[in-house]
């Protein structure tokens, strides 16, 4: 996979979650989820749940095409977001 983002939006996300969207170079795209999609302003945006490293996190993600992954947001994965990812891989 490839990703971009606005380095604007990335310096906010790191502000407010903690967490660079480099890190999505480490998403672990064989145990993630898409728990959601939405369309806004015309692109249909998805959540994906998947761990980076030992931890969950939640990652909003526009397919720009190809391999070419734009990334909107990225946090922690939720108490809640946590069991419906642990549903799906641990039943």
């Amino acid at each position: 996979m490839e990703y971009d983002w606005d380095d604007n939006k990335n310096r906010t996300n790191i502000g407010k979650h903690g967490v660079s969207f480099d890190a999505m170079m480490r998403f672990d795209w064989d145990f993630a989820i898409c728990v959601d999609a939405q369309f806004v302003d015309d692109e249909e945006r998805e959540l994906w749940l998947g761990p980076i490293d030992a931890n969950l996190f939640a990652a909003v993600t526009i397919e720009k095409g190809g391999d070419m992954i734009r990334i909107i947001s990225l946090r922690q994965a939720t108490n809640i977001e946590r069991a419906l990812w642990r549903s799906e891989f641990h039943e």
